[in-house]
């Protein structure tokens, strides 16, 4: 059996990126994401790649990948820079504002810590910050205002390309798990601005980092459908498209 990858984050880059963080100063996330993947030994393999749009605004798709060891954050850091943004792209992801830390002794003031250092991170970055998920009735306020953030940044010039996992937070085995209530009426939105979907699977095995890109494909919202109705509707079509990329023992509740 082929050994898991090994991820580092470089200590140059770290101390940089502490230093911007108290001064809150903006930083190049493509930039800083090819700089990880450089110095570490971890491969990262591509497939697919000749499905990446060259230049022009899509929302892109991707599965919560996780395990003890592995961050989403490696995932999203090769999921850029495989991307290879053009002049006039602009990046932006929607990401966590809170870790919950479920069942953790440091919980009580580990999560006050990680709100205020995961923002402080967005905001250098370019990035919208969201309510952790599962969602939260004293979060309701809190994600209606990332939603309209999104929005307005869908919004400004520029060719947008966002990065959104729908199921929001880790799933047990890494694998894939129905997005909680109210993705697929945000991905309805974005999308009706006229973004194409591209999806992207992400695991690991046979000792490297695999990405695996399908065929961007315009997201077509049916008529008459209740709230709910198309919730779900839109939550499953866009998680049976990155099932379809991924290793069948990744699908979980999607699979064939």
């Amino acid at each position: 059996m082929a050994e898991r990858p090994v991820y580092h984050l470089p200590a140059g880059l770290l101390m940089r990126l502490g230093l911007d963080w108290l001064l809150a100063r903006r930083r190049d996330f493509s930039a800083d994401a090819r700089a990880c993947l450089r110095s570490g030994t971890t491969p990262v393999r591509v497939a697919g790649g000749e499905n990446i749009p060259v230049g022009g605004a899509c929302l892109v798709t991707f599965n919560h990948y996780s395990r003890p060891g592995f961050q989403i954050y490696w995932l999203v850091m090769a999921l850029t820079a495989a991307l290879r943004l053009g002049a006039g792209q602009r990046l932006g992801a929607v990401v966590t504002g809170e870790l919950t830390m479920p069942g953790s002794w440091l919980a009580p003031v580990g999560r006050p810590f990680s709100r205020v250092l995961l923002r402080r991170m967005a905001q250098m970055y370019g990035f919208v910050s969201m309510p952790p998920m599962p969602p939260r009735q004293c979060d309701v306020d809190a994600r209606a205002r990332s939603v309209r953030a999104v929005l307005a940044w869908l919004d400004q010039p520029g060719a947008p390309v966002l990065l959104l996992a729908p199921e929001g937070c880790d799933q047990p085995g890494g694998r894939l798990a129905t997005p909680p209530e109210g993705a697929g009426r945000f991905m309805a939105l974005i999308t009706a601005r006229g973004l194409p979907v591209l999806p992207v699977a992400g695991w690991e095995g046979e000792g490297a980092l695999q990405l695996r890109f399908g065929r961007p494909y315009h997201l077509a919202v049916p008529a008459g459908l209740s709230r709910d109705q198309l919730d779900r509707q839109i939550s499953t079509l866009v998680m049976s498209e990155i099932a379809a990329l991924l290793p069948d023992f990744l699908r979980g509740e999607f699979q064939a």
